[in-house]
């Protein structure tokens, strides 16, 4: 079976690390895929060559580039695909677009963040085009909701596949021990820096954190939106200016993107996400998968990851009163963040495996080109 993934780019990202381990994890043998990126593969060119799997890049980054999608031709034109499947807007509408001309190719559309949708153009071509996909593909339920009571999909088109995580089969014989506080205290969050994520709101509630105690440290582990560096985005750079302005440059870290945050998550004590919108985050089945008490925002598909005050703490969007007092409650008791712990791990480890979100994937892809 001939599959075609687009995305609309491969920087570091929960949709770009989905993919990954999707087509890392399909039998090859079953399988014959490729991978095409709108913008650019920076990051996972070479864990996808790792892999195998051909990646193009079309670098469709300005409107002149636009004759780079002659690219397409004979991926689609002079061979047959049996499944596209897209993942993100852009790459979406392209999808639907090829599937006009392809019509015995099976279109697999897939929606993550439902809560971002920036203008009314967005949701109108989303509205008019979503009928040309075969099936869409959400991270949440609550994404499903939105695409069927906002955008107006046919629910019988829609199938909730959640994210996986890398399980840690050490959990089961030695569960994570929270330990005495007395050293540092570590806080962490992981994602994207971008305005989606809120960490003003983070940084903001911090600075009080400090003042309370003394040894807590932050580490924000990801990269910013900026193509010529890391960190030297606009949003980024505010938010230097702001952790210099609260005289924090001693206690807060930013790592800049990391492929592999494993090792980083294990040195913290507690985890947090501040966004305004989620689907449903990989960053946090990974920090539960290893153990971390969380502390997250009650968006999108968050509260079907973490229930409330038993492996997480949920909190308003927007709250910096919450998210103070459920970082001092976690800290100040040690027995209520070694239940959420020890919660956190078990969900993670035994219901959000790449293996089942691979598996689910795999039925799509049967039982679309059967029918």
């Amino acid at each position: 079976m001939k599959i075609v993934y687009i995305i609309t780019g491969l920087r570091i990202g929960g949709a770009e690390k989905m993919l990954y381990n999707l087509v890392k994890r399909l039998d090859k043998a079953k399988y014959s895929v490729s991978v095409i990126s709108l913008t650019d593969s920076k990051f996972y060119r070479d864990r996808f060559t790792e892999c195998g799997v051909e990646v193009i890049d079309l670098k469709l980054n300005k409107f002149l580039s636009v004759w780079r999608i002659l690219k397409l031709i004979p991926i689609f034109f002079l061979q047959k695909v049996d499944i596209i499947h897209s993942v993100m807007f852009h790459a979406n509408l392209l999808g639907r677009f090829l599937k006009l001309f392809l019509r015995n190719s099976v279109h697999i559309s897939g929606e993550r963040n439902t809560g971002n949708r920036s203008s009314k153009l967005h949701v109108f071509l989303n509205r008019i085009t979503a009928e040309i996909s075969d099936v869409t593909l959400c991270v949440s339920e609550s994404a499903a909701h939105y695409l069927e009571s906002v955008e107006g999909y046919d629910r019988k088109k829609l199938t909730v596949i959640r994210n996986g995580v890398d399980i840690k089969p050490d959990f089961f014989l030695s569960p994570r021990i929270i330990k005495n506080y007395s050293s540092a205290f570590n806080v962490v969050a992981l994602g994207r820096i971008v305005p989606q994520k809120n960490l003003e709101m983070l940084i903001l509630t911090f600075a009080k954190v400090k003042k309370l105690i003394p040894n807590a440290k932050l580490t924000i582990i990801g990269g910013g939106e900026s193509k010529n560096s890391d960190l030297g985005d606009k949003y980024t750079l505010s938010l230097f200016r702001l952790v210099n302005e609260m005289n924090l440059s001693d206690s807060v870290l930013f790592t800049g993107s990391v492929l592999s945050p494993d090792e980083l998550l294990k040195k913290s004590d507690i985890y947090i996400i501040t966004s305004h919108w989620e689907g449903i985050p990989n960053s946090l089945l990974e920090a539960m998968a290893i153990g971390l008490p969380c502390i997250a925002t009650d968006v999108g598909g968050v509260k079907e990851i973490i229930r409330n005050n038993f492996n997480g703490k949920l909190i308003e969007s927007g709250s910096e009163k919450d998210l103070l007092d459920a970082i001092l409650n976690l800290y100040f008791n040690a027995h209520i963040a070694q239940y959420y712990s020890y919660n956190a791990q078990l969900d993670a480890n035994t219901k959000y495996s790449w293996s089942v979100m691979v598996d689910s994937n795999t039925k799509i892809y049967k039982k679309y080109s059967q029918s």
